[in-house]
C-alpha cells in the first residue's frame, strides 16, 4: 500500500515540474509556419515578444520550458532545445480559442 502512495505522490511531483516550465502562450505570431522545428518566423517572434517576459530557456535544474504561439487562427506549444537556440514543436498544431476556427488532429491543421 504504501509504495501505490510512493508512486501517486511521485506523479503529482513529475506533473507539477511540467507545468512549472510553461512559460505561457503568447498571440500575433501571424507569419509563422508552425513547422516540426522553430522557422525563422517562429525564431524572430520569440527573439522580439516572447523574450522580454522569459528570463532564461531552462529551469535552475537544467530542464528546458516551453511556450505556446498563436496566429490569429493557429496555436502550437514549442520547447527550448537545450543549448541550440532553437525550438521544437510538441504535440499537434490546433486551433487559436481565441479565433473561434475549428482544427483536425491532422500535422498540417487548417482552419476550417
Amino acid at each position: 500500500m504504501k509504495s501505490k502512495w510512493l508512486v501517486a505522490a511521485g506523479l503529482v511531483a513529475i506533473s507539477g515540474v511540467a507545468f512549472a516550465v510553461y512559460v505561457g502562450t503568447f498571440q500575433g505570431c501571424n507569419s509563422c509556419s508552425f513547422g516540426s522545428v522553430s522557422g525563422p518566423e517562429e525564431s524572430n517572434f520569440v527573439r522580439e515578444v516572447v523574450n522580454v517576459h522569459v528570463d532564461t530557456w531552462q529551469t535552475p535544474g537544467g530542464e528546458p520550458k516551453s511556450v505556446g504561439l498563436c496566429s490569429t487562427t493557429l496555436c502550437a506549444t514549442y520547447r527550448y532545445v537545450s543549448g541550440s537556440g532553437m525550438f521544437q514543436r510538441i504535440g499537434p498544431i490546433r486551433s487559436n480559442p481565441l479565433s473561434g476556427a475549428s482544427c483536425s488532429k491532422a500535422s498540417n491543421c487548417l482552419p476550417i
